[in-house]
């Protein structure tokens, strides 16, 4: 009940303004109560929790939810809610450097538009804690049990999203994405398919072509993860499941 009211809230909010977007976050099924130690300021009743509102043009402005001035909370909260589903890998990068709150969304790599923007260390490392998290459990390789397990994956995952950024470069037909091989070694891949492609084979049933080979209400999903034919497989690494 509490996170449909949360839910109707937002949907009244965003009909109001055109200026700032909120969206539903993990504050959406606490209590007021609940939500008070995240931030210093309790809006009452309506308030939605930090970082529920981004700007119209991606950062808010100053002073609103979702805006650079914004009050982020601290790593040390984001690790006390996280911590059991994430590992930071050895990176060059300063984690304290990050706002791990930022993080926590599979939508910092799940879109070829934001897939591409990623070319910073930072990027990368913060897109692999976002893709730890968002594991589906029964899926792929579950989540690592200790730091050096995530160090030995990163670069899987790094690759993946390099890979992935060049064949969506490459045509317009269909779209990859990183899926849930996207951490896995080429052992790890085998059973997956009948066919490897090679070191570069990430498996199957991560392209998606918008629709348009779909004929019903599917059509705007993502594809399942299928097993397709081998000769499907030999021509494209991830593979739109037809």
């Amino acid at each position: 009940k509490q996170w449909y009211q949360r839910r109707v809230a937002i949907t009244a909010g965003n009909a109001e303004t055109d200026q700032t977007q909120f969206e539903v976050n993990f504050f959406c099924d606490m209590s007021e109560e609940e939500k008070s130690p995240y931030s210093s300021a309790n809006n009452g009743e309506d308030s939605f929790g930090v970082g529920a509102g981004i700007g119209a043009s991606g950062v808010g402005a100053p002073g609103e939810p979702g805006s650079e001035t914004e009050e982020k909370a601290p790593n040390s909260m984001f690790v006390d809610l996280f911590g059991d589903k994430f590992k930071i890998p050895e990176s060059t990068v300063d984690t304290e450097s990050l706002t791990l709150f930022d993080c926590a969304d599979a939508t910092v790599y799940d879109t070829e538009k934001v897939l591409a923007q990623i070319d910073e260390e930072s990027e990368y490392l913060c897109a692999f804690i976002a893709f730890q998290i968002n594991k589906v459990e029964g899926e792929g390789i579950p989540y690592y049990t200790d730091e050096a397990e995530a160090t030995k994956r990163y670069p899987f995952f790094k690759k993946c999203v390099n890979d992935v950024k060049g064949y969506n470069a490459e045509t317009d037909q269909t779209q990859f994405e990183v899926n849930f091989f996207c951490d896995m070694s080429e052992e790890e891949k085998k059973p997956y398919s009948s066919h490897t492609g090679g070191k570069d084979s990430f498996g199957v049933g991560s392209g998606y072509d918008g629709g348009a080979s779909e004929t019903d209400a599917a059509a705007e999903t993502k594809t399942s993860y299928m097993i397709v034919t081998a000769a499907l497989a030999i021509t494209l690494n991830f593979v739109h499941a037809l």
